[in-house]
């Protein structure tokens, strides 16, 4: 975190009053430390293409030692008890194991580069993409935790029927929030008014602003939530359909009855 605020702040030095969006230079807000080191070091041989190689094995890291481990959950905890209830009593070699593992790791790979280009159509940021689906997953997950420890009326039903409409909440905000046509968030003002040029032609300063609305001039629109309360919002729902559905199925007298 430190060193993304010293990159945003030495990036805001640098290109004060020559915005790179703005001036062509770049197509998202996300280029601008990349960029920024590309030109910082343009004469440097080595650098760019450490700074470079450094990001690449980080992300390719964390992606391989994401996709093993769950090609092995799937093999161990989903393909294992499918394939024993349906041949009880049956083995399987560690060879086929391994093999399955493979197929899955392979697959799961496709899926993730499938994912990959369909993000980069999106408009959003590479953060907010990730905060949404974090808030989208965390927040069921602490919804059954929630249930389980707190609520001790609510039955196997409700956590179930809760932890799917938290789900449902959280993937119908995400998808909602990134591919809807919806208001989008005021930037600041960008100028490049600063930006020097060799060419002998006449350079015009170019500012854009942002027309501001006031906030009660908006209608409220259930995708305009901010994605970093997409947590709290799933945990509102699960928990509060998690404890109708344990209330509906008569879990609750059972519970006041014994408690008495």
């Amino acid at each position: 975190m430190t060193l993304q605020c010293l990159g945003g702040l030495v990036s805001y030095a640098m290109f004060a009053g020559c915005d790179p969006k703005l001036n062509g230079e770049t197509t998202a807000s996300d280029q601008v430390l990349p960029y920024l080191i590309m030109k910082l070091f343009n004469n440097i041989p080595v650098v760019r293409g450490l700074f470079i190689s450094s990001i690449l094995a980080a992300a390719l890291s964390t992606l391989s030692s994401g996709i093993n481990s769950i090609a092995g959950v799937i093999v161990e905890d989903v393909f294992m008890e499918i394939f024993f209830m349906c041949r009880p009593g049956a083995s399987i070699s560690q060879h086929r194991l391994t093999l399955f593992a493979r197929f899955f790791a392979v697959l799961i790979g496709v899926i993730t580069i499938g994912v990959a280009f369909l993000l980069s159509i999106v408009s959003s940021g590479v953060l907010q993409i990730s905060f949404s689906i974090f808030g989208a997953i965390g927040g069921p997950i602490l919804t059954i935790f929630t249930l389980g420890i707190i609520m001790p009326f609510v039955n196997q039903w409700g956590g179930v029927v809760g932890f799917l409409a938290s789900l449902a909440t959280g993937v119908t905000l995400t998808i909602g929030s990134l591919f809807g046509t919806y208001h989008q968030i005021p930037e600041v003002p960008l100028t490049n008014a600063n930006c020097s040029t060799n060419a002998s032609t006449v350079f015009t300063p170019i500012m854009r602003g942002t027309n501001v609305t006031a906030s009660n001039d908006i209608p409220f629109n259930f995708f305009n939530l901010s994605y970093l309360y997409y947590s709290p919002v799933c945990l509102l729902v699960g928990v509060i359909v998690g404890s109708l559905v344990s209330c509906a199925t008569g879990e609750l007298a059972r519970f006041s009855l014994s408690v008495v």
